[in-house]
C-alpha cells in the first residue's frame, strides 16, 4: 500500500513523530514533519498510518491529530489495560489493545495506547511496535 500524500506516525529515537509522505518509494518514506524539516524514514518504522490529506493542510491537520491523541491517551488506564489481558504472554499491536479498551482502533485511539504504555514500565514492555504484559 503507498502511503503517499497520507499521514503517519513514526518511531524516531523511540518516540512517535507525525509526518507527511511526500513521497514513497520501495522502502523508503520522503516526509515532512509539521516544523516543514525534510527526514527520510525508513518503512518499517511506521507504526500509524492516519487518512490522506493535501500537504498544504498538514500542519492544522497534524495539530488536531496531537489534540485528540493527547485526550484520548489521558483516558488510557493503563493497568486496567493489563489487566483485561489476563496475564497473556504474546506480544500485542497498538491496535489490538487499542480495539480492547476503546472499541475501536481508529488511528487516534491507537496512537493514544501506544503513547500511553510507551511512557509505562511497569505493565507493559515494547519490543518493537508490540508490546507484551509483565
Amino acid at each position: 500500500m503507498s502511503l503517499e500524500g497520507r499521514i503517519i506516525e513514526f518511531l524516531d529515537s523511540e518516540q512517535l513523530r507525525v509526518a507527511y509522505v511526500r513521497r514513497h518509494d520501495h522502502d523508503r518514506l520522503h516526509v515532512i514533519d509539521p516544523r516543514g524539516r525534510n527526514l527520510s524514514v525508513s518503512g518499517d518504522r511506521v507504526v500509524i498510518v492516519h487518512r490522506p490529506a493535501p500537504e498544504g493542510e498538514f500542519p492544522l491537520i497534524a495539530r488536531q491529530i496531537s489534540d485528540k491523541v493527547s485526550a484520548r491517551q489521558s483516558e488510557v488506564d493503563v493497568e486496567l489495560l493489563w489487566q483485561s489481558l489476563g496475564g497473556s504472554q504474546r506480544e500485542m499491536e497498538p491496535a489490538e489493545l487499542a480495539e480492547l479498551f476503546f472499541a475501536e482502533n481508529s488511528p487516534e485511539a491507537t496512537s493514544a495506547v501506544f503513547r500511553a504504555l510507551s511512557e509505562d514500565n511497569l505493565f507493559f514492555k515494547r519490543k518493537g511496535s508490540q508490546f507484551l504484559a509483565r
